[in-house]
């Protein structure tokens, strides 16, 4: 495991920009493979212990706290990355106290939304588990900024470790409260706390003698505020955009339908979250380094590392979802094989994020997140719009091709800001999803050739409808 730079370590620390960021790269992709790992072992385990109502209720209690964890995000992390003052102690005393309470802000809120919520829905239990799951957000206001600086330098490796060690631990408290207490949605929130729990108290050995105390810099806030308004902006309308979905499905879908399409989207999410964590973690800060030079400069060097990205993406982003049934039945037990059209329709939705992560992190690079706004409102009206006349008209299968068609929205509106600040690598993109569509036309017709029909569509046994 790599050492974690001290405390006084610099910003421009040794080591070519490229090294670090081919470094930062591969310690991601540990990462996201150890976590997806993690993940798909948990969720198999524990659909065989819990039953598909209690994935329908834990996706609508996500939905609600991870919604307002967006609506409430001023970007902390991406100004300790982006700005100059990052590795100041004051500047960074600033983002933690300001952490803290927006932790108690999300608290509050959800313990306010839990009684009416659960009226609407028809489900008493949110009135208990909103509260305890805002417990999270609490401890997650308490974290080190030492994350944020070693994503600043793009050193990964001891992050990496302590974030596997506390989704191990979440996965485990799981799995041992579901067979040693109940076999209930509360195995699920125990594992959602601890996991806040190990993450806190472990991000204080990221940086050895770095600690955080209260301070409230007035410049250092108004500097935030700055860079981070649009972000805060992007973030709310973006939590209507990719929350609306299970919200609206938690009225729309039977708790066991909805169960099924949370799993889909879990599977589905697994290398959507490997793109945006590589663009995030990775192109962002790098982006951010050469953000000075010239326009035409730094859209040459993203374009460079970024075209060989998507062509090996490619190939596994197509056989995702031509094989998505199969994967499904190999994974599950007969009970949840609607899993598999969903993830077939939502992996194919996926190439547009692809695009859209790969780039649309230099736009926030260079200050201009205002075009991430513009992508997640424009999202959320497609969507709601979209789901409320499929699921009144039509029926799951219509719902879930909506869902899988918003990811087109972003890209196109992201490619507006690329165009106007010199960022645009439309030629690429033409190219390379002419790569991924002629791979995945090539395995659709293989399979109906070989008999086994076309994945995205529900078996004709199947009877689809919304409640």
């Amino acid at each position: 495991m790599a050492n974690a730079p001290s405390a006084s370590t610099p910003a421009s620390a040794p080591g070519s920009l490229r090294s670090r960021t081919i470094r930062a790269s591969l310690w991601t992709l540990v990462e996201i493979g150890g976590s997806r790992v993690l993940r798909l072992a948990g969720n198999l385990v524990l659909t065989r212990l819990l039953f598909p109502e209690v994935f329908g209720l834990m996706t609508l209690v996500q939905a609600f706290a991870v919604g307002l964890q967006m609506i409430s995000d001023v970007g902390l992390g991406p100004s300790v990355i982006q700005n100059p003052r990052g590795t100041e102690p004051r500047f960074l005393n600033t983002v933690w106290s300001l952490q803290i309470l927006r932790g108690l802000i999300i608290w509050v809120a959800l313990a306010a939304l839990a009684y009416p919520l659960a009226q609407y829905y028809e489900q008493p239990e949110l009135q208990w588990l909103l509260p305890v799951v805002g417990i999270s957000a609490v401890l997650a206001g308490f974290n080190s900024t030492s994350r944020y600086t070693l994503n600043r330098k793009l050193h990964l490796g001891r992050l990496t470790f302590f974030d596997l060690v506390a989704q191990a631990v979440a996965l485990v408290v799981m799995i041992a409260w579901a067979l040693l207490i109940s076999r209930t949605v509360w195995a699920l929130v125990a594992g959602n706390v601890a996991n806040a729990l190990v993450r806190m108290v472990l991000s204080y050995r990221l940086v050895p003698g770095a600690r955080n105390r209260w301070c409230w810099d007035r410049a250092a806030v108004v500097e935030i505020i700055r860079f981070g308004k649009w972000i805060l902006l992007a973030s709310a309308v973006g939590v209507l955009a990719m929350q609306v979905d299970k919200i609206l499905l938690g009225k729309a879908f039977s708790e066991a339908l909805l169960g099924f399409y949370g799993i889909a989207f879990l599977l589905a999410s697994m290398p959507d979250n490997l793109v945006s964590m590589l663009g995030y973690r990775v192109i962002f800060p790098a982006a951010s380094e050469c953000a000075d030079r010239p326009r035409e400069e730094l859209r040459a060097i993203i374009i460079r590392n970024r075209g060989p990205f998507l062509l090996a993406l490619a190939v596994p982003m197509a056989l995702l979802a031509v094989c998505s049934d199969v994967l499904v039945n190999l994974l599950y037990d007969p009970r949840y094989a609607s899993v598999g059209w969903m993830l077939s329709l939502l992996a194919i939705g996926l190439w547009p994020r692809v695009l859209t992560n790969t780039m649309g992190v230099a736009l926030l690079a260079i200050g201009q997140s205002k075009y991430i706004a513009l992508a997640s409102g424009l999202r959320f009206l497609f969507l709601l719009v979209g789901i409320l006349l499929a699921a009144s008209h039509y029926g799951p299968f219509e719902v879930v091709v909506v869902i899988a068609t918003a990811s087109l929205i972003d890209y196109l509106a992201e490619l507006i800001g690329q165009a106007r600040h010199g960022l645009l690598a439309l030629r690429q993109d033409l190219l390379t999803t002419i790569a991924w569509l002629a791979v995945l036309l090539g395995l659709l017709w293989i399979r109906v050739q070989l008999g086994f029909g076309l994945p995205f569509l529900p078996p004709a046994t199947e009877v689809l409808a919304c409640r």
